[in-house]
């Protein structure tokens, strides 16, 4: 659901906020069964969410307005933890 309301897909109104509320969410539910999201939200915090395709250039402001980056940390060390946990829990991309 997190990359439909990201995207606009399956009738969803593309809703960047909804959209990343909802992958932090399956983020901290990653699990060796299902690692990526971890990842998907690392790409996004470290910046590099525009190569995934449904991210816009203009859209960084989205990450602040969607309050999933804890009070005191930075997008970057945040971005830097979502991947280390994708890695241990085995997805290879990420290693």
């Amino acid at each position: 659901l997190a990359i439909a309301h990201l995207t606009g897909q399956l009738s969803l109104p593309r809703n960047t906020i909804t959209g990343l509320r909802l992958l932090a969410r399956a983020a901290a539910l990653s699990s060796i069964a299902a690692p990526h999201p971890a990842y998907v939200l690392s790409l996004v915090l470290l910046g590099e969410g525009p190569r995934l395709g449904f991210w816009r250039e203009n859209e960084e402001g989205e990450v602040d307005r969607a309050g999933i980056v804890p009070v005191g940390k930075n997008r970057m060390t945040e971005g830097k933890r979502w991947m280390e946990r994708s890695a241990y829990l085995g997805f290879v991309p990420a290693q």
